[in-house]
């Protein structure tokens, strides 16, 4: 068996958690002929000795010179990761991800893209020489992408400020970490289109931002402000919320509709009994991360510009500037909110300030047509039966005369999810009110 094939047969198995694994790849890799490098016997030398570092060094040396088979520097970078060293492991996701483009080396691509996308999330286990080191790494901690996002407390000595200072101890002057799976954007896309068909575009957009962080090297996850356009009852937050899912990112759902002031978005200012930082911060302090989502659903129906009790477009705005910082009247102080995920929903677009269009990417989503309703009609009763608490099978049958009657109801009501929800509650009501008449004709 040639070393070429040694090496990927260890490092494709992902046994990274078996320390005889890495020294059989580690056997193997020392007995290749030494590359020019001046460096090359002595790091050789640290590395067989267990330094992850010097493998990392190694790793690099050869993965950029061309004159020696790739799955060498493969090989030691490999190494280097298994034994917990974080930068290694970040330069290993972005190799396979290459190889998964080239299909090489010879681990199927698919699986290869799966290899990256467990190292980018750290998902796969760590053997390192030292015990302490191990269980540091397995913890997340370390060198971990973090971010300080509140300095400091306004006015610490005032009575709001003591306050305050005590409810966000954990976030003042801290590192705070970052949420999320990267996951792979053609599956995301793909499972988009099949549960929204008619939401090509969005699906597009999401699952090209995520590649492109990929393709940047990016574990902190982060969407541009995006505005999504459509009629009403075409599924625009639900596929929001359901990629932030996905992405196992937290979010919370602002009600723009109906609001005379910042819909709960900015902050309420001390001296209300009321006061209360921006939501996006709260979310934060809450989620013990700094990458959370907000969706504001129907942005165009809040309170304009100008009103006398704010607006949210204008919260919005001042969130969305430039800097990514955000002065919270309530903190009294600059919150960075740049890692933050602000996403909307809008039905009229014409209803917003150009301010504030200029903020967001708008991507438009038409209404269902007629020949989604079988997609549509099956997330329903599968959402339906999720909210109940039960399978999904045994959910009550919908025979052909049924189904034909939900979908004159459907195309009827312009081809609105809403509409078929509403219409399909209602037939549940009847269906188990028939089931209670046939067990009291039967007692």
């Amino acid at each position: 068996m040639s070393n070429k094939v040694i090496v990927e047969t260890i490092w494709l198995q992902e046994r990274v958690d078996d320390a005889s694994s890495i020294n059989a790849a580690i056997d193997t890799l020392g007995r290749i002929p030494p590359n020019d490098s001046d460096d090359y016997d002595f790091l050789l030398d640290q590395a067989r000795r267990g330094d992850r570092s010097a493998a990392f060094q190694l790793a690099k040396i050869l993965v950029d010179d061309r004159s020696v088979p790739r799955w060498l520097g493969l090989g030691w970078l490999w190494v280097a990761a298994c034994r917990g060293f974080k930068d290694a492991q970040m330069l290993l996701a972005r190799e396979l991800a290459h190889s998964a483009t080239d299909a090489e080396p010879s681990g199927t691509p698919s699986k290869l893209l799966r290899m990256s996308l467990n190292w980018l999330n750290g998902q796969l286990p760590v053997c390192d020489v030292a015990a302490d080191e191990a269980k540091r790494v397995s913890a997340g901690q370390g060198d971990l992408p973090s971010r300080c996002v509140l300095s400091r407390i306004g006015d610490p000595q005032s009575r709001d400020g003591r306050d305050l200072q005590a409810r966000f101890s954990h976030m003042i002057g801290r590192q705070i970490g970052f949420a999320g799976t990267v996951c792979d954007p053609k599956a995301l896309r793909d499972a988009i289109d099949e549960i929204w068909p008619w939401a090509t575009d969005v699906s597009r957009h999401i699952a090209g931002q995520i590649a492109l962080q990929m393709r940047a090297f990016d574990s902190r996850i982060r969407l541009r402000p995006l505005l999504v356009v459509g009629p009403p009852g075409c599924g625009k937050t639900s596929i929001l919320e359901w990629c932030c899912e996905q992405l196992q990112l937290p979010r919370a759902v602002i009600a723009c509709a109906g609001a005379n002031d910042a819909s709960g978005l900015a902050a309420v200012t001390r001296g209300w009994s009321t006061s209360r930082p921006c939501v996006p911060f709260q979310l934060m302090a809450e989620s013990g991360c700094v990458n959370p989502v907000v969706i504001m659903d129907e942005l165009d129906k809040g309170a304009p510009l100008g009103g006398q009790n704010g607006s949210v477009m204008g919260a919005v705005i001042n969130m969305l500037g430039g800097s990514g910082k955000y002065f919270d009247g309530c903190l009294m102080a600059e919150v960075d909110l740049s890692y933050v995920s602000f996403l909307a929903t809008a039905n009229n677009l014409s209803a917003l300030p150009t301010p504030l269009r200029d903020r967001f990417t708008v991507v438009r989503v038409p209404s269902p047509r007629p020949e989604h309703f079988p997609v549509v009609l099956a997330k329903i009763v599968a959402d339906t039966a999720r909210d109940i608490g039960v399978d999904r099978a045994h959910m009550p049958a919908l025979s052909e005369v049924d189904q034909l009657k939900l979908l004159d109801i459907f195309v009827l009501g312009g081809q609105s999810i809403r509409v078929l929800q509403r219409a399909y509650s209602s037939f549940l009501d009847e269906r188990m009110n028939m089931e209670l008449d046939q067990l009291r004709f039967l007692n």
